[in-house]
């Protein structure tokens, strides 16, 4: 019996109380289709209880000839030079390999008999390995440290080795002995074969490895110290060894108190360079020494061959405003590619780069947006004193991204002003393609007399992307789909709005219990 021809079709889905009689005229008619309900639930369960029985006489099958079909999967017809080959493309690329079992190389060994054969009998697979300090190892590590890194070292046959390894930056127990400590032996034993050493930690527990020199490290390429202690600063040259190997092609050194000039360095065989040499604190506050401009000019002209250089500044005191240089010489830079100078104020430095392959240059902390061809570039205009921007500009036409930072609440706020540069008669950077512009003081007309500017220009912007410090006064949208057409994508950022209603703003959650007074 259906129900579709039910009286009470009106009053379903809403709150109508029927009476008794209506009640017992519902159950009446529900009796025949609650039958034929029961009727189909029972049939889908013996379906079901069926199908349960077929699937488990599927899986019964299906185990076997999966373990059959396992012995002939490819990965294990590999040879043994391709499987060789699959495991080193597991390892990081951009840093050395983690004391890890759920990573390469460790996890390697962990899967087969016939993986770990072919993963110990791979030097090449050993040859890098980060040495974390005993006091950062949880228990299950620690207990097996020296072991692990011992056997990881003799693994690694007669390959060259990039090691990295941290210490702490002062001795916790005054009888600490560097020289003799099991960790730093095993290390120092395989120095002939570093072609890549990196160091983090205390000067004084690092000095067995600073005082290696030309014969202890003879493949050494690349050399990496983050050494902010201030013993570092001593005028021992024997804390200086490595960097006078003859091999040697990328340095970074952080560390304080220490002028880089000093240092008993060939620049002109460097090819990456990253100094971050932090200033002591003063008596009276502040910071005293460090990294100043004039000095880290020098190094670049010293430097000719570089590829690659970060420069972190640190001020004086008496740095108020730009820092000033003593040279006029041109920094000829022929091959360099990327140059970051942060934390500096400058003025009228650019017209002395001669860099024609330069593809990124970061002024401040505003990173570029990289690509293959072409210059990018990212400037904080905070670091930019007087004309320097507007310089910056003109100095280098083959600007094709560009992302510029302003200041809100100093006086280099981005305003008509500073991109007026980008308009007739001035039309600087003509390569440009893409400019994102952040704390921007624009107005709405501002916005689109740039958009119309570098659209006309025979290079055309293809993306304009501008963080406005303001609120949206009126929806530009309809104005800026105008662009689309012309090949060029603008998107707006305004500032969100400063107050919002918070409706439980106040609200006491506490409970509070009631106060007797005896």
């Amino acid at each position: 019996m259906s129900l579709d021809g039910s009286p009470f079709a009106d009053h379903l889905g809403t709150n109508y109380v029927p009476s008794d009689a209506e009640v017992a005229e519902i159950r009446s008619l529900l009796a025949g289709p609650e039958e034929n309900l029961a009727r189909l639930n029972a049939e889908i369960e013996a379906l079901e209880r069926a199908l349960i029985e077929l699937r488990e006489k599927r899986e019964a099958l299906k185990q076997p000839i999966d373990a059959h079909r396992a012995l002939i999967s490819p990965i294990r017809l590999l040879p043994f030079d391709i499987l060789a080959e699959i495991f080193l493309a597991c390892l990081p690329s951009k840093r050395e390999a983690l004391i890890d079992e759920s990573k390469a190389p460790l996890l390697l060994g962990r899967i087969c008999r016939h993986w770990r054969a072919v993963a110990y009998s791979t030097p090449a697979l050993w040859s890098s390995i980060h040495i974390p300090w005993e006091s950062e190892c949880p228990p299950a590590i620690l207990a097996k440290l020296e072991t692990v890194v011992d056997a990881w070292l003799r693994r690694s046959a007669a390959c060259s080795l990039s090691v990295s390894l941290a210490v702490p930056y002062h001795a916790v127990d005054v009888a600490f002995d560097s020289k003799g400590h099991k960790l730093i032996l095993q290390v120092l034993s395989v120095s002939g074969r570093l072609c890549h050493l990196g160091l983090n930690g205390g000067s004084e527990l690092l000095r067995p490895f600073l005082q290696l020199g030309q014969q202890d490290l003879p493949r050494l390429r690349s050399i990496a110290i983050n050494c902010l202690n201030d013993q570092f600063s001593s005028g021992d040259a024997s804390y200086m060894e490595p960097l006078q190997v003859s091999t040697l092609q990328h340095i970074s050194l952080i560390a304080r108190d220490v002028n880089p000039l000093t240092l008993p360095i060939n620049w002109s065989q460097l090819t990456r360079l990253r100094l971050e040499c932090e200033g002591r604190r003063g008596i009276f506050g502040g910071v005293e020494g460090g990294l100043v401009l004039d000095d880290a000019l020098n190094v670049l002209r010293r430097a000719s061959n570089l590829v690659f250089c970060h420069l972190r500044f640190y001020h004086t005191p008496t740095a108020v405003g730009p820092q000033t240089f003593s040279s006029s010489a041109p920094i000829i830079l022929p091959h360099i590619r990327t140059l970051t100078l942060t934390d500096v104020i400058l003025e009228k430095w650019i017209s002395h780069l001669v860099a024609p392959n330069l593809r990124y240059l970061q002024i401040g902390s505003t990173s570029a947006d990289a690509e293959d061809t072409g210059l990018s570039v990212g400037v904080d205009v905070y670091s930019l004193a007087g004309n320097a921007f507007q310089e910056l500009l003109q100095c280098l036409p083959s600007i094709s991204r560009l992302r510029v930072f302003g200041n809100h609440y100093g006086p280099q706020r981005l305003d008509k002003a500073y991109i007026a540069s980008f308009y007739a008669p001035y039309n600087l950077c003509p390569s440009l393609t893409h400019l994102k512009i952040h704390t921007a003081d624009l107005s709405d007309g501002d916005v689109l007399e740039l958009a119309k500017a570098r659209i006309a220009m025979p290079t055309p912007l293809k993306r304009l992307e501008i963080h406005l410090s303001r609120r949206m006064e009126v929806d530009l949208l309809p104005e800026l789909e105008a662009f689309i057409p012309h090949g060029l994508r603008v998107e707006l950022i305004y500032q969100q709005t400063q107050w919002e209603f918070h409706p439980p703003h106040g609200l006491q959650h506490h409970i509070w219990e009631p106060m007797y007074y005896s």
